[in-house]
């Protein structure tokens, strides 16, 4: 007998119900035990070194925290909190190399989710790799247009972030070699793309430019390029300035005689004097221009 209250096997009922409960709870678990893996491979190797509650701590830069200039919070999109409203913890450790990695506690546990900016104490002119260890998400500062910069994320209530600091010392603004990016990278100079050497921009990754030019050079002294000399390859990613000042960055420039194989193929280009200007019979198909100052694309010869 099968069915009805009174039968041995009720059809109604998920006998699958129990092993899908148990599955969620094994998928869950997996997925927190990478992140402790991913945490607990960085703290093997890290020493204590100081560690401040930042809203106790307004004075700049903020004494004991290795190169942390300030923090500032804010709700998503709103005002800045009050300084002695931060409510931000920040534990700074070093590697071997002393290597600087800072956990970033947001101490609010109820309706507190907040977007996060910390100031970096940086050298001018170079470039610095920041690293969140939980997402082992890279992002790049090509190069530190002052002394110093600023990067921003959101943590949820009680979310905390480990981020580790590096500067890989003296950037130029000059890509001789066959180099890819992906992830983030903040630009706070012109970016040249010299002759026989290949820049490709992946899929999702964002390209965002400071206000300035370090480099003071370039079509326009007072903002960053990319000057293409060489071969430019991006696809499906995104350009745009960090605030979204429009004409705020000069724009892409494929220089003459530069490799007729370039190609910029699903992006996003917005915030610039010049989307794209060229020499050159590029490639560019399904891009998207916003907020140009000048013109999306400008063809010269």
């Amino acid at each position: 007998m099968t069915g009805g209250v009174n039968g041995l096997v009720d059809l109604s009922r998920n006998t699958t119900a129990q092993y899908d409960s148990l599955k969620t709870i094994h998928d869950d678990y997996q997925d927190t035990g990478k992140t402790f893996y991913a945490i607990a491979s960085e703290f093997m190797d890290l020493t204590w070194r100081s560690g401040v509650s930042v809203h106790d701590s307004t004075d700049e830069p903020i004494d004991g925290t290795y190169d942390i200039y300030d923090v500032q919070t804010r709700i998503p999109d709103g005002d800045l909190d009050d300084e002695d409203s931060t409510y931000i913890e920040i534990g700074v450790l070093q590697d071997s190399a002393n290597t600087n990695h800072y956990m970033v506690v947001n101490r609010r546990c109820l309706n507190g989710e907040r977007e996060v900016t910390l100031t970096f104490e940086s050298t001018s002119g170079h470039a610095h790799l920041i690293t969140d260890i939980f997402t082992d998400t890279e992002i790049h500062f090509l190069p530190a247009a002052a002394d110093t910069f600023s990067y921003t994320f959101t943590l949820g209530d009680g979310e905390a972030k480990l981020l580790k600091l590096q500067d890989q010392g003296e950037f130029s603004g000059s890509i001789s070699t066959n180099t890819t990016w992906n992830d983030k990278y903040y630009i706070g100079g012109d970016i040249t793309v010299e002759s026989g050497a290949t820049l490709s921009i992946t899929a999702n990754t964002e390209v965002i430019f400071l206000s300035g030019d370090a480099q003071s050079g370039g079509n326009n002294t007072s903002k960053s390029e990319i000057i293409v000399e060489g071969e430019l390859k991006a696809d499906d990613a995104t350009f745009k300035h960090i605030d979204g000042t429009k004409g705020g960055w000069q724009g892409i420039f494929f220089e003459d005689g530069c490799d007729a194989d370039s190609r910029i193929d699903g992006c996003t280009i917005e915030d610039a004097y010049y989307g794209v200007q060229t020499y050159e019979d590029v490639s560019i198909d399904t891009t998207e221009f916003n907020n140009i100052d000048y013109a999306g694309i400008k063809v010269k010869g």
